[in-house]
Order: C-alpha cells, then structure tokens, then sequence
C-alpha cells in the first residue's frame, strides 16, 4: 500500500482578506492542496472567526507558534501584519511571500 504524500503547510497571514481568500483558493487546487493555517492580522491574541461569501473561517492569532512549522507564509494582510510577521518568523522560520508591500 503506498503511503499518502504528507500535505506541506503554509501560514496564510491576513488569513480574513479578499486577497487571501483569492490565495487560499489558489492552493487548494493543488495535488495534494497544502494544510493552510489561517492567521489573523489582528494584533489581539485570541482566536477569531471571520466570514467570507461561502464560509465562517477560523483564524489563529499571528504569534511565532502559529508561524512554525509552515514552509512558506503568504502574507495578505495589513503592511503593518506583514511587518509584524516578519518579526514575529523565526530564524528556521517559513520563507515570506509580501504581498502587500510593508516589507
């Protein structure tokens, strides 16, 4: 029996926006589609729930703990999220993707 291939996991930070819902909707195309954690761009430490056209989303707080493990983090949020990821990645952290600029 062949072993199923191991889905990577990207952070998907602004996880709320139009343009990671744009994103998200990208890599679930994919074969096999990527585990996506959804970040919020809040500031505030608690896990929310945004809603989108079609689905309530959950989102994680942006924190270092919710960055590790990805191998990339798309960023879709704020340029101040972006910034604040990109202090927030750790050293053996995912490899950013900015696309709003604030990097």
């Amino acid at each position: 029996m062949a072993e199923k291939a191991a889905r990577a996991r990207v952070a998907l930070v602004g996880g709320d926006s139009l343009l990671a819902k744009e994103v998200r909707e990208l890599l679930e195309r994919g074969k096999p589609a990527p585990h996506i954690e959804l970040i919020s761009a809040a500031a505030e430490n608690a896990t929310m729930l945004g809603a989108d056209d079609e689905e309530v989303l959950a989102l994680v707080p942006l924190t270092t703990e919710s960055l590790t493990g990805s191998k990339v983090a798309f960023l879709a949020g704020s340029e101040a999220s972006s910034r604040r990821a990109l202090k927030l990645n750790p050293a053996d952290g995912p490899v950013a993707i900015d696309f709003t600029g604030g990097a």
